[in-house]
């Protein structure tokens, strides 16, 4: 589309909108900077070997000879598999012993990622003895070719949403660790950009956001102009509030921002919702038709949020105590009623992914119940009963695989019962008190859940007094 016509909006929709529903394949790579100059050039995709693509270049080689230098990857024996550059003999399949390897890079595999069909950028090596050569770089051109042809289309048509739609949807899964830097930067930049100037259009937005979560969760834009981005994603959420696949999106770009960001990242996730008084965006993740995941994923950035590094942690027991927890994270979060939130978010017990809910959320009632108003409001709101249920269940499932469960519900009672005589009688009558000391036993080895459950059993027994 955007080679026919560059001024033809239909032309332009239709190309963008086939590119986005497209399973992208690349069929032409380009090698360079390789020191055997022969190496050097274009590589067209002709089939494919270890179910991946393999690709040639004909060439010459010592005494004039016409060879076919192949890209491919090589199955492993035993070991991790490997991409090769080789002359392989006509008539004959690469990977045998009488190819001529000359370089060899690493799979996804051997890196510990996900394999792709297409070979490695770098980490490319010389094959022969002797001194070390200079290695060769990838680039993958059909990529490089339809993004440029994307990012036109979108330049040349700002006023139309559903160009810059489907412009944003396809640049999700052409964009990858494959793309060069300056055309993620190109694509990052073409993305935010549409996202700002269309903030009402729904599918706009969910597209914008799709496209962010596909290249945080692929690490890539890690993290550049994360202020700009997180402050349209929650302008997206509050844009678009009642739509659940947005909040979604936003909650998991959020999620793997915390994980896989550092403390900047955290900081500036974190100034943003605050700016915006947007912490009922993100509780709007614990609604009770969503989805278990976006539960568990929005868990997480709670409990991110509220939890302050530079605090001073209950060594006994490994817990936050109320000088490392942000104050004002948590009067937001309690003034919305997240509390309750999070309560009926436990007692779901519907959820495919019950036990991520039900550790989170300890988690999260552990680091607000640091002050008698908040062990108050907690129990009001059923929060003894849901823990001391999931303790129970955990118990009675009988495996040790979810030793978080009875580690971070030993951890909330100590929480919810320290200087509160009240709790204390409340949790002891139910049984909690039998919970705690059958906890280590769920993982012996646990030095974090024996000091958790020594520490709540003081507090119930008045040891600790």
């Amino acid at each position: 589309g955007g080679r026919v016509d560059a001024g033809n909006d239909t032309a332009q929709l239709l190309g963008c909108y086939f590119l986005s529903r497209t399973k992208f394949e690349c069929n032409r790579v380009l090698v360079q900077n390789a020191e055997i100059a022969a190496v050097n050039g274009e590589y067209v995709r002709s089939g494919t070997h270890d179910g991946v693509g393999k690709y040639i270049k004909r060439g010459r080689w010592d005494d004039n000879l016409d060879v076919s230098y192949t890209l491919y990857r090589c199955p492993g024996l035993g070991i991790a598999k490997k991409w090769y550059i080789s002359i392989v003999h006509a008539g004959e399949n690469p990977g045998t012993a009488s190819d001529i390897d000359l370089y060899s890079g690493p799979s996804g595999e051997a890196n510990g990622e996900e394999e792709t069909d297409s070979p490695p950028l770098s980490g490319w090596r010389y094959e022969k003895s002797g001194p070390t050569i200079s290695p060769p770089t990838i680039v993958m051109k059909d990529s490089e070719t339809v993004v440029k042809v994307v990012l036109t289309s979108m330049k040349a048509h700002p006023e139309n949403a559903r160009i810059q739609g489907f412009g944003a949807r396809c640049l999700a899964s052409v964009v990858t660790q494959k793309s060069c830097v300056p055309t993620q930067a190109l694509a990052r930049t073409a993305v935010l950009h549409t996202m700002k100037h269309n903030p009402v259009d729904r599918v706009v937005q969910a597209a914008c956001t799709f496209t962010i979560y596909s290249w945080f969760s692929d690490k890539i834009m890690f993290f550049s102009r994360t202020r700009e981005t997180v402050k349209l994603l929650l302008q997206a959420m509050k844009n678009h509030e009642e739509d659940d696949a947005i909040r979604t999106t936003c909650i998991g770009c959020f999620r793997v921002l915390l994980a896989d960001g550092g403390d900047i990242e955290r900081d500036t996730l974190k100034g943003c919702i605050l700016e915006a008084r947007s912490i009922h965006l993100v509780l709007g993740g614990l609604g009770k038709e969503v989805e278990s995941s976006t539960k568990s994923n929005t868990l997480t950035v709670i409990a991110n949020l509220i939890s302050d590094v530079d605090g001073v942690e209950d060594e006994a027991a490994g817990l936050v105590d109320e000088d490392a927890v942000d104050r004002r994270v948590v009067s937001d979060l309690m003034s919305r009623s997240g509390h309750e939130l999070i309560v009926k978010a436990m007692n779901d017990e519907e959820t495919e992914e019950y036990e991520q809910v039900q550790r989170d959320g300890l988690k999260v009632l552990t680091y607000l119940a640091t002050n008698r108003a908040r062990q108050t409001s907690i129990t009001d709101a059923g929060g003894i009963d849901v823990i001391l249920r999931t303790m129970r269940d955990d118990d009675e499932d009988g495996c040790d695989d979810k030793a978080d469960i009875p580690l971070w519900g030993c951890r909330a009672i100590l929480r919810l019962a320290r200087g509160n005589l009240h709790n204390i009688q409340l949790i002891n009558s139910a049984g909690g008190g039998r919970l705690v000391v059958t906890a280590p036993l769920r993982k012996p080895k646990s030095c974090e859940l024996r000091e958790a459950a020594v520490a709540a059993i003081d507090v119930l027994t008045g040891a600790d007094v």
